[in-house]
């Protein structure tokens, strides 16, 4: 974190996403160090960095852009077989970060492929289903609001979203617990970049023992009910879930977080 400027909060929500397993956005408009920032998690975490086997993954995507740039072409030994199937190694079914910069101007026929790899960890690679990829979080940067259906439906499964805005010209407290000013850090050339190169510090199997910790903690966060102990306790997101759909329903709103409150729950 000390390598960016006013990026905190991204970089938290960044962590936050690997730890959880879910998918994250990142929208703002250009020039504010959405990719840096995706690149540094990737640089932090020994499973992805290139001398450890480079489970990495980035494209950028545009309207031309097509299944093959993504889950990789077609084999031809198995096309002489009479068989449809790709040559998945080093494309996104087998990474386990995964960078998507502007996703949403994928074509409809990527769209679709990549919502069930995104959300359900599978792949149909021809007449074989590739399930539980090693995917732990997709991070799709974007400037663009999702216009159309397809895109929209990306949308929706990015659980973790963040808007990252250009640089603050208010007083803030780094993360060292300092006051500072992020616009006159960088105007007044007083943040040097570290020329270093950054060394991992954690693996993916870190963040698995975490998020097993966070689950035995979490399972059953309910308190009992003072006046009715023998009323089964209700756990706060089902009761925060049930309070929200009473206030919004029939919003559309409404259906992106009855998608997230699954996720919140499952085990």
């Amino acid at each position: 974190n000390d390598r960016l400027v006013d990026r905190d909060e991204a970089v938290r929500l960044l962590v936050l996403s690997t730890l959880a397993a879910q998918n994250i956005l990142l929208f703002g408009p250009p020039g504010t160090a959405k990719s840096a920032v995706s690149r540094l998690l990737n640089k932090f975490i020994f499973d992805c960095a290139e001398d450890q086997g480079g489970r990495y993954f980035e494209s950028q995507f545009h309207p031309s852009t097509t299944v093959e740039d993504i889950f990789g072409p077609m084999s031809l030994k198995d096309l002489e077989n009479g068989r449809l199937k790709r040559n998945v190694e080093s494309m996104l079914p087998y990474a386990s970060i995964a960078f998507l910069d502007e996703a949403f101007k994928a074509q409809a026929s990527l769209l679709s492929c990549l919502l069930s790899t995104l959300n359900e960890r599978v792949f149909k690679n021809g007449d074989q289903l590739l399930t539980d990829l090693p995917l732990v979080t997709a991070i799709v940067a974007s400037n663009e609001v999702p216009r159309d259906a397809g895109a929209g439906a990306l949308f929706d499964r990015l659980l973790i979203r963040a808007f990252v805005d250009y640089v603050s010209a208010e007083d803030s407290v780094n993360s060292k617990g300092q006051l500072t000013n992020p616009q006159n850090d960088v105007m007044n050339s007083i943040f040097t970049p570290h020329e270093k190169e950054v060394k991992p510090r954690l693996s993916l199997s870190d963040f698995q023992a975490f998020r097993k910790m966070a689950k035995k903690l979490m399972r059953y966060p309910a308190d009992k009910d003072v006046a009715n102990p023998k009323k089964p306790p209700v756990p706060p997101v089902v009761e925060i879930f049930t309070q929200t759909k009473q206030r919004r329903r029939g919003d559309t709103w409404l259906r992106t977080l009855e998608r997230e409150f699954v996720l919140f729950t499952k085990e």
